[in-house]
C-alpha cells in the first residue's frame, strides 16, 4: 500500500471500509490514506507489516469518527499508538489488537478512560494487567471482550469486568491460568 495506491482510492468518495490485512503497508501510504479517504469508519490493518505509530496516529487524528479499527499483530505500534487512538477515536464501538506485543500494561488505562462506546474488545495475547482490567470495566457496552493468553491477569481483574460489564455476551479467556 503505497501512496500512489491511497491516491488511487480518494476517488472513491462514499468509501467507508478499507480492509488491508496481510498488506506491505508504507508510512506515506497510510498516512494518504488518512487525508484522502474522508469517509472512512471502518479500517482493518490485521497482519500488514509496516504500520508504524507515526503513521497510524497521523491517520487516526484525521479519522475521529472511525468506529471500528483492527490492528490485531501490527508489531511495530506501541504506546503512542494507542494513546493517539484512544485520545482521537472517542466513537470507537470496535478495536481488535491481537498481539500487539510492545503495548504496554499502562495503555489499557487509557482505552477504559476514552473509549467509552466499545462494544467489541480483543486484547488477545497482550500485556494487560488487572489495573488495565479495571479501567477497561468502564467500557459499559461491552458485550465481547477477549482476553485470551493475557498472562497477566488474575481472577480479580475479570471480577472489575463481570460486576460492571452487564452487557458482555462473550468473554473469551483462552489459556487463562487462574493466579490468586
Amino acid at each position: 500500500v503505497t501512496l500512489a495506491f491511497a491516491d488511487s482510492l480518494s476517488k472513491l468518495s462514499m468509501l467507508q471500509s478499507i480492509t488491508l490485512d496481510g498488506c506491505i503497508i508504507t508510512s506515506d501510504g497510510l498516512k494518504a490514506i488518512g487525508n484522502l479517504c474522508i469517509s472512512l469508519k471502518e479500517l482493518s490493518l490485521s497482519k500488514c507489516s509496516g504500520v508504524t505509530d507515526e503513521a497510524l496516529s497521523f491517520l487516526v487524528s484525521k479519522h475521529r469518527d472511525l468506529r471500528k479499527l483492527d490492528i490485531t499483530c501490527c508489531r511495530k505500534i506501541t504506546d503512542v499508538s494507542i494513546a493517539s487512538i484512544a485520545n482521537s477515536c472517542r466513537s470507537l464501538t470496535s478495536l481488535k489488537m491481537e498481539s500487539c506485543t510492545l503495548v504496554s500494561s499502562e495503555a489499557y488505562i487509557l482505552i477504559g478512560q476514552k473509549c467509552h462506546y466499545l462494544e467489541e474488545l480483543d486484547l488477545t495475547d497482550n500485556e494487560i494487567d488487572d489495573e488495565g482490567l479495571e479501567s477497561i470495566s468502564r467500557c459499559l457496552r461491552l458485550s465481547s471482550l477477549k482476553l485470551g493468553i493475557c498472562l497477566n491477569i488474575t481472577d480479580r481483574g475479570v471480577a472489575y469486568v463481570g460486576m460492571c460489564c452487564s452487557k458482555l455476551k462473550e468473554l473469551d479467556l483462552y489459556r487463562f491460568v487462574i493466579q490468586m
